[in-house]
Protein backbone atom coordinates (compact mmCIF):
# COMPACT_ATOMS: atom_id res chain seq x y z
CA UNK A 1 0.00 0.00 0.00
CA UNK A 2 1.24 3.42 -1.04
CA UNK A 3 0.22 6.26 1.42
CA UNK A 4 -0.13 9.72 0.71
CA UNK A 5 -0.64 12.61 3.48
CA UNK A 6 -4.07 14.26 3.24
CA UNK A 7 -2.29 17.23 4.63
CA UNK A 8 1.25 18.35 4.73
CA UNK A 9 2.31 20.97 7.43
CA UNK A 10 6.11 20.50 7.29
CA UNK A 11 8.42 22.36 5.72
CA UNK A 12 8.37 21.05 2.51
CA UNK A 13 5.98 18.84 0.56
CA UNK A 14 7.86 15.94 -0.01
CA UNK A 15 9.09 15.65 4.22
CA UNK A 16 5.76 13.59 4.73
CA UNK A 17 5.17 15.60 8.22
CA UNK A 18 1.56 16.26 9.24
CA UNK A 19 -0.57 16.93 12.00
CA UNK A 20 -3.79 15.34 10.26
CA UNK A 21 -4.35 11.80 11.70
CA UNK A 22 -6.50 10.79 8.27
CA UNK A 23 -4.02 8.95 5.47
CA UNK A 24 -5.28 8.21 2.29
CA UNK A 25 -3.50 5.37 0.11
CA UNK A 26 -4.19 2.41 -2.55
CA UNK A 27 -3.69 -1.28 -2.61
CA UNK A 28 -4.73 -2.04 -5.59
CA UNK A 29 -5.25 0.26 -9.03
CA UNK A 30 -8.75 1.23 -8.25
CA UNK A 31 -8.85 0.80 -4.48
CA UNK A 32 -8.77 4.25 -2.18
CA UNK A 33 -8.36 3.45 1.58
CA UNK A 34 -9.34 6.20 4.36
CA UNK A 35 -8.04 5.21 7.88
CA UNK A 36 -8.84 7.72 10.79
CA UNK A 37 -8.21 7.87 14.30
CA UNK A 38 -11.20 8.64 15.77
CA UNK A 39 -10.11 10.83 18.49
CA UNK A 40 -8.94 8.18 20.75
CA UNK A 41 -6.86 5.06 20.60
CA UNK A 42 -9.19 2.62 20.89
CA UNK A 43 -11.50 3.02 17.77
CA UNK A 44 -10.83 3.46 13.82
CA UNK A 45 -12.83 3.70 10.71
CA UNK A 46 -11.58 2.79 7.60
CA UNK A 47 -13.39 3.16 4.20
CA UNK A 48 -12.57 1.40 0.64
CA UNK A 49 -13.54 0.60 -2.44
CA UNK A 50 -13.60 -3.32 -2.08
CA UNK A 51 -14.11 -6.39 -4.02
CA UNK A 52 -16.23 -8.74 -2.02
CA UNK A 53 -13.34 -11.51 -2.57
CA UNK A 54 -10.94 -9.11 -0.76
CA UNK A 55 -9.25 -9.00 3.02
CA UNK A 56 -8.40 -5.94 4.76
CA UNK A 57 -4.83 -6.24 6.72
CA UNK A 58 -5.40 -3.55 9.37
CA UNK A 59 -1.87 -2.46 10.97
CA UNK A 60 -3.20 -3.06 14.77
CA UNK A 61 -1.84 -5.79 16.65
CA UNK A 62 -4.65 -8.45 16.63
CA UNK A 63 -6.71 -9.41 20.09
CA UNK A 64 -10.17 -10.48 20.83
CA UNK A 65 -10.99 -7.46 22.54
CA UNK A 66 -11.76 -6.07 18.82
CA UNK A 67 -15.34 -5.76 17.81
CA UNK A 68 -15.16 -4.82 13.98
CA UNK A 69 -18.18 -4.12 11.99
CA UNK A 70 -18.59 -3.69 8.17
CA UNK A 71 -21.69 -1.51 6.94
CA UNK A 72 -23.00 -1.81 10.06
CA UNK A 73 -22.71 -5.95 10.02
CA UNK A 74 -20.42 -7.80 12.32
CA UNK A 75 -17.46 -9.17 11.01
CA UNK A 76 -14.98 -12.15 12.77
CA UNK A 77 -11.04 -10.21 12.68
CA UNK A 78 -8.47 -13.04 12.55
CA UNK A 79 -4.77 -12.70 13.27
CA UNK A 80 -2.32 -13.15 10.02
CA UNK A 81 1.64 -14.09 10.37
CA UNK A 82 2.54 -10.85 11.97
CA UNK A 83 0.22 -10.52 14.54
CA UNK A 84 -1.78 -7.67 12.88
CA UNK A 85 -5.24 -8.32 12.13
CA UNK A 86 -6.77 -9.30 9.47
CA UNK A 87 -10.70 -8.43 8.02
CA UNK A 88 -12.47 -10.39 5.53
CA UNK A 89 -15.37 -7.86 4.68
CA UNK A 90 -17.37 -9.95 2.09
CA UNK A 91 -18.87 -6.55 0.52
CA UNK A 92 -18.21 -5.60 -2.59
CA UNK A 93 -18.04 -1.09 -3.41
CA UNK A 94 -17.52 1.37 -1.05
CA UNK A 95 -17.33 -0.34 2.11
CA UNK A 96 -17.20 1.50 5.97
CA UNK A 97 -15.20 -0.59 8.60
CA UNK A 98 -15.69 -0.20 11.85
CA UNK A 99 -13.04 -0.77 14.39
CA UNK A 100 -13.76 -0.54 18.60
CA UNK A 101 -11.63 -2.27 21.12
CA UNK A 102 -13.44 -2.66 24.49
CA UNK A 103 -10.70 -5.18 26.03
CA UNK A 104 -12.82 -8.37 25.46
CA UNK A 105 -13.37 -10.41 28.70
CA UNK A 106 -9.82 -9.68 30.27
CA UNK A 107 -10.67 -5.95 29.70
CA UNK A 108 -14.60 -6.57 31.76
CA UNK A 109 -12.41 -8.11 34.44
CA UNK A 110 -9.89 -5.54 34.43
CA UNK A 111 -11.99 -2.50 34.65
CA UNK A 112 -14.28 -4.28 37.66
CA UNK A 113 -11.13 -5.29 39.84
CA UNK A 114 -10.18 -1.69 39.16
CA UNK A 115 -13.73 -0.45 40.10
CA UNK A 116 -13.33 -2.80 43.24
CA UNK A 117 -9.78 -1.74 44.53
CA UNK A 118 -11.27 2.16 44.51
CA UNK A 119 -13.91 1.35 46.92
CA UNK A 120 -12.06 -0.61 48.88
CA UNK A 121 -9.70 2.31 48.96
CA UNK A 122 -12.36 4.60 49.21
CA UNK A 123 -13.56 2.46 52.62
CA UNK A 124 -10.15 1.78 53.91
CA UNK A 125 -9.96 5.35 53.91
CA UNK A 126 -13.32 6.17 55.58
CA UNK A 127 -12.97 3.86 58.22
CA UNK A 128 -9.24 5.08 59.36
CA UNK A 129 -10.59 8.63 59.45
CA UNK A 130 -14.15 7.83 61.42
CA UNK A 131 -12.14 5.19 63.47
CA UNK A 132 -9.30 8.41 64.46
CA UNK A 133 -12.30 10.48 65.29
CA UNK A 134 -13.73 7.45 67.13
CA UNK A 135 -10.72 7.31 69.53
CA UNK A 136 -10.02 10.53 69.86
CA UNK A 137 -13.56 11.24 71.44
CA UNK A 138 -12.58 8.35 74.24
CA UNK A 139 -9.47 9.76 74.72
CA UNK A 140 -10.91 13.36 75.81
CA UNK A 141 -13.58 12.02 78.27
Amino acid sequence: MTESLTSDTGAFNSDRITSNDALTGTGLANTVVHFTIDGSPIAATVTADLRSDQILSVQIAWDKGWNVSVNGRPVATFSDELGQMVVAPKCGGPCTVELKYDGGTEGFYARAVNRLALAGGGCWILVAILWRKRTSSTKTN
